[in-house]
C-alpha cells in the first residue's frame, strides 16, 4: 500500500492560558513524480499486479494543491488533532 505523510510533528500551545480560537494550516502545494522501471524486485512486482497497475505514465512536476485545514476552537488533545488534520488531506488527495 502507499501512503503519503504530510504531518511529520506538530506542536500546538495546548497549556497556555489563552489557547487559540482558531488552528490555521496555509494551503499546501505539491510538486510529483512518477518514473516507471521494468526490473523490479519480486516483492515491489506482486504490489504492482495486487494493486492492478498495468499501466503507468511517466511524469514530473505535477502540481497538487491541498486546501488550507481551518478549525474554530480547537480544544481537543493533539491526538484527536492530529486525527482531524490527517482525516482532511486523505479527503484532499481523494
Amino acid at each position: 500500500m502507499l501512503t503519503l505523510s504530510l504531518i511529520h510533528s506538530l506542536t500546538l500551545p495546548l497549556l497556555h492560558p489563552n489557547p487559540p480560537q482558531v488552528l490555521q494550516l496555509d494551503p499546501v502545494e505539491l510538486r510529483l513524480g512518477l518514473l516507471t522501471a521494468t526490473d523490479l524486485e519480486p516483492e515491489l512486482r506482486r504490489v504492482k499486479q495486487a494493486l492492478s497497475m498495468t499501466t503507468l505514465v511517466d511524469f514530473e512536476c505535477a502540481v497538487m494543491e491541498l486546501d488550507a485545514f481551518t478549525l474554530e476552537r480547537p480544544f481537543a488533545t493533539e491526538d484527536m488533532l492530529l486525527g482531524l488534520i490527517t482525516a482532511h488531506y486523505k479527503q484532499e488527495v481523494r
